[in-house]
């Protein structure tokens, strides 16, 4: 989620909106009432936001024509719709992952270490390809007192040591500490501090399960630790008011017991419940003095307004395939209502690799990269799998 032109917009794996109207992937709220988006879109849709030069970009696995991947779209707020945004690769089906701008440029990342950046007037180039010297997955970014701060799952930067997080000071990497000991996947300043959250047990070598701060010279936890099943637990963090929010997918926080929502106001946490009963929450945003965020529970998705009390403002009728983590280390789980449907995985080469009908999809054994699932049923849609390490 992101505001932009007084507009909050919301991106994720939904189609229609109430049932009935069209909308691929993204809609937005004026405050009154949600509105579509206009263009017919392939692929996935949005992974992140930006606005840069005061337009509005998102990155994520854009399809604007059948088989060919647009990195970037742009916003069209002539015609209520996306356009593609200054990168196309077509046919490669690189991942895009994470978008932050500046002042002087806009920044994206992919899956596979590269980051690429552009300024108002000229296009996209490659800035960095940081997994020269080892496997590089960068899930995350942002500004940083002025620097660009990346994350992910990587032990090395362009042959600099450093541990799933580091900041580039304009001639080389940094690292912050000893880092955090697994995968970030999700950040924001808060109290003028760096709160991230992902799926590691430490940071800094203090123990910090899934969610911890940087103060500028050492890492801390945050009120305990972050429960549930999920890897990463923690999918966003948003400061609304004088309260940072996470959501995601977690039963626990500090000690209390959780409903995939708390929020943190720099001492303890705070829980809270949801009118509707979700699997799930994902991204946030504060808008006109209110937090809205997301939630599905895989045959719905809702977005919530909180501003003492959650109200639910509109329905989604999502895409029903769910299949999470994704990408993973190759260990991936489909939704409820697709246990024991068969299936068969395809590598690049088109070569049927695993046919099953079991809810645990393990490509583990593989290397890494993009394979295709398909229902062998009515339902032919085709669906990407990420294996990333």
């Amino acid at each position: 989620m992101i505001v932009y032109d007084n507009k909050l917009f919301i991106g994720g794996n939904f189609t229609t909106l109430q049932d009935t109207i069209q909308s691929y992937w993204t809609a937005y709220y004026n405050g009154t009432e949600m509105k579509r988006q206009t263009a017919v879109i392939y692929g996935g849709g949005p992974r992140k936001f930006a606005i840069f030069d005061n337009d509005l970009y998102s990155v994520g696995d854009w399809e604007f024509l059948a088989d060919s991947d647009i990195g970037v779209a742009k916003w069209n707020g002539s015609f209520g719709n996306w356009v593609q945004g200054g990168l196309w690769e077509n046919g490669s089906h690189t991942n895009y992952w994470s978008m932050v701008a500046d002042g002087n440029y806009l920044y994206i990342a992919t899956s596979n270490g590269h980051i690429l950046r552009r300024t108002p007037d000229m296009p996209f180039e490659t800035f960095r390809n940081t997994s020269t010297g080892g496997n590089v997955s960068i899930f995350e970014m942002i500004m940083y007192q002025g620097k660009l701060c990346v994350m992910g799952n990587f032990t090395t930067l362009e042959g600099v040591p450093v541990r799933n997080i580091a900041l580039w000071n304009g001639t080389t990497w940094e690292a912050l500490g000893t880092g955090v000991a697994s995968s970030v996947s999700s950040a924001v300043i808060y109290q003028n501090e760096l709160y991230v959250a992902g799926s590691f047990v430490e940071a800094g070598g203090v123990p910090a399960k899934k969610i911890a701060k940087w103060n500028g010279t050492s890492w801390s936890d945050v009120g305990g630790s972050v429960t549930g099943t999920s890897a990463n637990g923690i999918r966003d963090l948003v400061p609304c008011g004088n309260l940072l929010f996470a959501v995601g997918d977690f039963d626990g926080i500090g000690g209390q017991t959780a409903n995939d929502i708390a929020s943190w106001d720099g001492l303890q946490w705070t829980t809270y419940n949801l009118p509707h009963s979700e699997s799930i929450l994902g991204s946030g945003a504060e808008y006109n003095g209110r937090l809205y965020f997301g939630g599905w529970n895989f045959t719905r998705s809702h977005v919530y307004g909180y501003s003492g009390n959650f109200l639910s403002l509109n329905e989604f009728a999502a895409t029903p395939v769910e299949i999470y983590p994704n990408p993973s280390n190759g260990i991936f789980t489909l939704s409820d209502n697709y246990k024991g449907t068969s299936y068969e995985v395809f590598n690049s080469l088109g070569q049927t690799i695993l046919t099953d009908n079991q809810a645990l999809i393990d490509l583990s054994g593989m290397e890494n990269g993009v394979y295709l699932l398909r229902f062998l049923n009515s339902n032919s849609e085709i669906i990407r799998l990420t294996k990333n390490w």
